[in-house]
């Protein structure tokens, strides 16, 4: 019987060696992981400012181009702070709080943004959701 304990015992010691090392590699693959986000984040969010900022010179024949330029800028910077929040929801880092928003304004938000791809595939796009009246 103590034969068996001791080769069990030496199996078990043995896993849980291994065990150890894969986590250290574990460990080390989630730190260089996280480095990344924060780097590609602060890379993402460097030159969006500026762009936005250099758009608000209006001039009536680019007034469209620059709304567009201005909205997909927003949107890349809402994609670099998603992503940041996704680094923080990994690390335990995020605190959530509660904000009051106009779901219509969002609502209306999306419609404007996609209007153009709506209209070349020619589709139609319910109204009746922008006549909500807020409650």
């Amino acid at each position: 019987m103590s034969v068996k304990v001791r080769r069990r015992t030496e199996e078990l010691e043995k896993s849980y060696e291994q065990l150890k090392q894969v986590n250290r590699q574990l460990q080390s693959h989630n730190k260089v992981q996280k480095e990344f986000i924060d780097v590609a984040t602060h890379h993402l969010r460097t030159p969006i400012q500026p762009t936005i900022l250099g758009c608000r010179i209006k001039d009536r024949d680019q007034s469209e181009l620059l709304e567009v330029i201005i909205r997909n800028a927003k949107r890349l910077r809402q994609l670099a702070e998603n992503i940041l929040d996704l680094s923080k929801i990994d690390s335990d880092r995020l605190t959530l709080e509660k904000a009051e928003f106009n779901l219509v304004g969002v609502i209306e938000g999306a419609t404007k943004e996609y209007q153009t791809p709506i209209q070349e595939y020619d589709m139609t796009f319910p109204s009746t959701l922008l006549s909500v009246e807020p409650f």
